[in-house]
């Protein structure tokens, strides 16, 4: 009996002191997120610098946490109240979730986390230092954030392959990429939109038809200059289809009157979502 009494006894003093060294931990942990976070751009992907989406991820999160635990975070377009950090380290608020992988004196990384059943987006980190740090920071200590890893350039790679299965989504570069024609009878203007997507004006002179046609089209311009996955359709009102003699025609065109130089980032060449349009005239230039 005495020495079941004695086991209770022990356990008891475990069990408050495991409970008071995780209250201690937990204070600790609060003590450290308890401060004015600014994001960092990153140019190691894995670290930020590009959404999932594919699209150029642009480092604009303004964050403070308080000394309960709860975030408040700034973007151009939200503004997010009351996210509780929770003890297991995640925040969680409308469809986002993020956990925190990294937490030191000045340094704060959170890891994208996707939703189940989600397969375009992966995960992501986004990296921020105290405002107090970021302030002081100087040119070379940012340069040496926008190092190209190995692993950043397969997930790079990785990443825009993904065009080819979800069009809907795109994908751009630093450096856009060019075209030039390769005979007189071609010209190509280039067009850029907003988010930066970029558009090639193909126009065919001296074309073999009595009337002009207008199609449209997509591809992927690999980093080694030659296209994948490339798509055509008509431009036209009234029913026409465009016949299969004709799309392959416009690919050959493609891929042989004109040389095309890939998009960069950072010095690297990637693979870069293109639209263009191509007309057909008998006129000459």
């Amino acid at each position: 009996m005495k020495n079941f009494r004695l086991a209770l006894i022990l356990i008891s003093l475990y069990t408050v002191a495991c409970t008071s060294k995780n209250e201690e931990k937990e204070t600790a942990f609060r003590k450290m997120l308890n401060n004015n976070w600014t994001e960092i751009k990153r140019c190691n992907l894995t670290g930020g610098l590009f959404s999932t989406y594919g699209e150029r991820y642009k480092a604009d999160w303004l964050m403070f946490i308080d000394d309960k635990g709860f975030a408040t975070v700034k973007t151009p377009k939200d503004y997010y109240r009351n996210i509780f950090v929770r003890p297991d380290s995640i925040m969680k608020w409308d469809k986002y979730k993020y956990r925190i992988v990294k937490l030191k004196t000045d340094t704060l990384v959170l890891e994208y986390i996707p939703n189940k059943g989600d397969t375009i987006n992966r995960p992501h980190h986004l990296l921020f230092v105290t405002d107090k740090l970021y302030k002081t920071l100087n040119k070379q200590t940012l340069d040496d954030l926008q190092k190209l890893t190995h692993n950043d350039t397969l997930f790079l790679k990785k990443l825009s392959d993904s065009c080819k299965k979800a069009p809907e989504y795109f994908f751009t570069a630093d450096k856009l990429p060019t075209a030039k024609a390769l005979d007189g009878f071609t010209k190509i203007d280039t067009a850029t939109s907003a988010d930066g997507r970029v558009e090639f004006k193909i126009t065919e002179f001296n074309a073999d038809i009595k009337n002009e046609h207008l199609y449209s089209g997509k591809f992927i311009l690999r980093e080694n200059g030659r296209i994948g996955s490339f798509d055509v359709g008509l431009m036209a009102w009234g029913g026409e289809e465009i016949l299969p003699a004709t799309y392959k025609y416009i690919k050959h065109f493609v891929e042989n009157k004109i040389k095309f130089e890939p998009g960069t980032t950072l010095g690297s060449k990637i693979n870069t979502y293109v639209y263009f349009t191509f007309k057909r005239t008998p006129d000459l230039p």
